[in-house]
Parts: structure tokens; C-alpha cells; sequence
């Protein structure tokens, strides 16, 4: 029996992800219209592979394109540097890199624990009209062939190199970086130790931090 939190969580998440690659364009490109020019293309490459027969969502190929169409978008750093909180001071730069690194694999493995169960989708990005400083957050709202609608809510910031990136995302309720957060915070409180918090980071947000 398929896990509820999975389908309820990582179905719309997966869409979320889909959308973030690009986000790092030329200052001069509205976020806004940044992520509308790379919602096509990204639905097209998660229809081309479900179209293939022989396509695993956790292929490493797969993954590999991931990796490289993502790493542009999102601000790992300051991403990373919310979810470890206060003990992201109290840690060093190797530290803070290895993180980085289990932090990015949950990502990745939520979608690709997602990524076959996703079915055609409508976006709608609601126009962003603010004057845009250092920071925007930009709204969407998913609409899925069954009916059902996850608003999506992308904070962006403005990088000293003149690069959108994303720092924290809200999916239908759940803050991710919150949600992150708090299993980091479990896990501390667990092993008291952020090496071993680490080292037993899970990137199965269902199993929460045991």
C-alpha cells in the first residue's frame, strides 16, 4: 500500500522542483518571467521520460541532469544555512559543505520518488507587480488532471552577482525549509553532535529524524 504523506507530499513537490531550474538568468530577466520560460521546458523533459519504457526515476544518468539543471537555481548556501539554524555558526566550512551535499540528495530523491506519479499538469503564475529590490517571492497554483490544486510559493533573492535564486519553497502548506529544518533540529537533539546529525541526515522526509 502506497504511502499517504508520499503521495500527498512529494506529487506536488515534484512539480515544485520541475519548475526551479533557470532561476539563475541574467538580472534583467524578471523572476517572474524566468520561471514561466522554464516551465515548458521542464515539462517537456519529464514527459519525454515517462514516455521512455525503460526510464527509473533514480537513475543516475537522470539524476546527473538533475543535478546539473538545479544547481544553477537554487542557493544551496543560504538554503542550507536556514535549515541548520543556529548551528550552522557553530559549525565549520567542511561541515557546512557536507551538509550541502545530503541536503541537495533529498531533494533529488524527492523527485525521484515523485517523478512517475506525476500526471499532466496546468500552471498558473500569478503576476508579480512589486518593485523588485533584493528579494520577490513568486505564486503559482498547480492544477492536476484529477482536479486538485497545490499552490506553490518561491522565495527569491537577488545574489551578489546579480543571480534569482531560490532560497526556500512552500508547497501547498508545508514549508520546506522549515520541514528540513526541523529534522535537522530532531536529529540534534538526538546525537548532539552535528557530524553524526550528518551522517544520519535521511532524505526520506516520511521518516521524519529517527
Amino acid at each position: 500500500m502506497q504511502n499517504p504523506f508520499k503521495i500527498a507530499f512529494f506529487t506536488p513537490l515534484l512539480v515544485v522542483i520541475s519548475l526551479l531550474p533557470g532561476l539563475a538568468q541574467a538580472e534583467t530577466v524578471h523572476p517572474q518571467q524566468v520561471i514561466q520560460n522554464v516551465t515548458d521546458q521542464l515539462l517537456a523533459l519529464l514527459e519525454h521520460t515517462k514516455q521512455d519504457a525503460t526510464a527509473e526515476p533514480n537513475n543516475p544518468a537522470f539524476l546527473a541532469k538533475l543535478e546539473v539543471i538545479l544547481d544553477p537555481a537554487i542557493d544551496y548556501e543560504k538554503f542550507s544555512k536556514g535549515v541548520m539554524g543556529k548551528y550552522y555558526r557553530k559549525s565549520n566550512d567542511l561541515q557546512h559543505q557536507q551538509f550541502i551535499t545530503v541536503f541537495k540528495k533529498s531533494l533529488f530523491a524527492a523527485y525521484g520518488n515523485a517523478f512517475m506519479a506525476l500526471d499532466s499538469t496546468n500552471i498558473t503564475i500569478q503576476n508579480y507587480k512589486k518593485p523588485l529590490i533584493k528579494k520577490a517571492t513568486i505564486k503559482m497554483d498547480v492544477h492536476t488532471s484529477g482536479g486538485k490544486i497545490f499552490p506553490v510559493s518561491y522565495s527569491m533573492h537577488l545574489t551578489k552577482k546579480g543571480e534569482w535564486k531560490v532560497k526556500n519553497v512552500i508547497v501547498n502548506g508545508m514549508n520546506l525549509g522549515l520541514t528540513f529544518k526541523n529534522q535537522f533540529l530532531g536529529l540534534m537533539s538526538k546525537h548532539r553532535d552535528i557530524d553524526k546529525a550528518i551522517q544520519n541526515w535521511s532524505s526520506d522526509l516520511s521518516s521524519g529524524s529517527s
